[in-house]
């Protein structure tokens, strides 16, 4: 089992369901939880080439997963749970 990072309650759109990311020996499972739906999508290290994220000074980070030329965009997670990511992407 991995490493899981949730975005915040706090960040808008994710009162009742946010999102999260599982870091994994393989990849990342993306889960975009929803009330009568939801996703959960497992993306092989090696199908993601690249991973980026904007930072405002007051608010929470968008991290931009760009899997096979489709970028995902995931809201709400604080500056430090991205690097992470980031880095456990670099370091695969």
């Amino acid at each position: 089992m991995g490493t899981c990072y949730t975005a915040s309650r706090l960040s808008s759109g994710n009162k009742l369901f946010p999102p999260s990311i599982t870091v994994e020996a393989g990849g990342l499972t993306v889960k975009f939880p929803g009330l009568f739906s939801g996703q959960e999508k497992f993306v092989p290290f090696a199908d993601i080439s690249s991973i980026s994220y904007d930072s405002p000074i007051v608010g929470f980070t968008k991290l931009h997963l760009n899997i096979r030329g489709a970028v995902t965009t995931v809201e709400g997670f604080y500056k430090a749970d991205c690097k992470a990511i980031l880095q456990a992407w670099k370091n695969r």
